[in-house]
């Protein structure tokens, strides 16, 4: 009979943070040491919190390299790649208080908001957000997400928005031979939209005896 053992563990490459607009803007975050690690799944999440393009786009690619020392003149594309849109996002702005625990934002219009739409809800004053999906729309009125909200936000006296164009996506990755990993986030437009990112690693080894 086959006995099933796994390990794992999370790292985390770029915190939740804010960023701004920037000439040449380069950032490996931190990398990670994979080598007592098999496989393992990369996740991403960005979003522009102003309603600007950003042509080029910004773009986050994961990277490896096999020697026992991190050297930066040594990493390799894994092949694993994402940018966000180039044109530029629809963003609204709250006209009432959405509470945490919950899933329904009033706004003051959702013209060209849609069902589907992956997008980021910003407090303007701490400069901190989270990422929503769009369920429900009510015309003029409000937004119902899928999931409840994390923190709480404020209406327009404070500027806190909604804004379109969030990417959440997840690269499954072979670590086998791998003994560095890191994500490589780049953005080569002065000035286009300041955004926000979160960028997390979960590896696995597995002790399985089949």
């Amino acid at each position: 009979m086959a006995v099933f053992d796994w390990t794992q563990t999370e790292h985390t490459f770029h915190t939740a943070a804010e960023h701004s607009n920037g000439t040449d803007f380069s950032d490996g975050g931190t990398p990670d040491d994979v080598r007592s690690f098999d496989s393992g799944s990369i996740y991403i999440r960005a979003a522009p919190i102003e309603a600007i393009a950003n042509d080029p786009p910004i773009t986050f690619r994961v990277q490896t390299q096999g020697t026992d020392a991190v050297v930066n003149s040594a990493w390799n594309d894994a092949g694993l790649e994402v940018a966000l849109d180039t044109t530029a996002p629809i963003q609204q702005t709250l006209d009432g208080s959405a509470a945490s625990g919950q899933k329904v934002i009033p706004l003051a219009a959702t013209t060209s908001l849609a069902v589907g739409d992956l997008a980021y809800i910003r407090n303007s004053d701490a400069g901190t957000g989270e990422w929503i999906e769009i369920q429900q729309i009510l015309a003029a009125t409000s937004i119902t997400v899928v999931d409840n909200l994390v923190a709480s936000y404020s209406d327009a006296a404070t500027a806190d928005t909604v804004t379109t164009g969030a990417l959440k996506t997840e690269f499954p990755i072979d670590l086998k031979g791998k003994k560095h990993v890191r994500v490589l986030m780049t953005n080569y437009d002065a000035s286009g939209a300041n955004w926000a990112a979160e960028v997390t690693g979960t590896w696995a080894t597995d002790f399985s005896d089949a």
